[in-house]
């Protein structure tokens, strides 16, 4: 089995469905298993689009003032971790990831918008 495993794992398989002699499954038991992984595939891509904008929230509101002192520093660091999370996770396209500290900084003024561009 491992060998098989290490074969898929080599030729980009995304699944591997193993089964022995006394398996059995009904006639759409494949189909149905095949759209719940697609779904669930679906789900963590949006758990993954939310996570990033949440990350600069914890960062800009919850970091210490007294260690970050200003809201830009705050900001800024959220900003990074968001995108270092979606460039990770391959969350959105990663040209969306690039133009992210414009918007940021759009919205929440962290710099001169020249500094950004």
């Amino acid at each position: 089995m491992n060998v098989c495993a290490q074969k898929a794992i080599e030729d980009g398989y995304d699944y591997l469905l193993t089964m022995d002699q006394d398996s059995s499954f009904y006639k759409d038991s494949l189909e149905k298993m095949i759209n719940f992984l697609k779904e669930m595939k679906n789900n963590k891509k949006l758990i993954s689009v939310i996570i990033g904008p949440v990350l600069f929230f914890l960062c800009y509101f919850l970091l210490p003032s007294g260690i970050f002192e200003t809201p830009e520093i705050r900001g800024s660091l959220g900003t990074v971790a968001w995108m270092a999370f979606w460039w990770v996770t391959g969350a959105v396209d990663y040209a969306v990831t690039a133009f992210l500290p414009i918007a940021v900084n759009a919205v929440f003024q962290l710099v001169e918008m020249p500094a950004i561009i």
